[in-house]
């Protein structure tokens, strides 16, 4: 994925959020989505960014 475009990458994890949106339950509705979905949105959205510096530890 080291080719991926800025461009690619920000759609991607704009698709990866929108799909865990649609599949996490909530109190209204405890049994919604599809848990499989959400776990793969999660890591996903957790994959470190290309480039991003790590916060300072002042």
């Amino acid at each position: 994925m080291s080719d991926e475009t800025e461009q690619q990458r920000i759609a991607r994890r704009a698709d990866a959020f929108e799909m865990l949106m649609m599949n996490i339950p909530t109190a209204a509705h405890p049994h919604r989505g599809d848990p499989e979905l959400a776990a793969r949105a999660l890591e996903i959205l957790s994959e470190p960014v290309p480039d991003a510096k790590e916060p300072d530890e002042t």
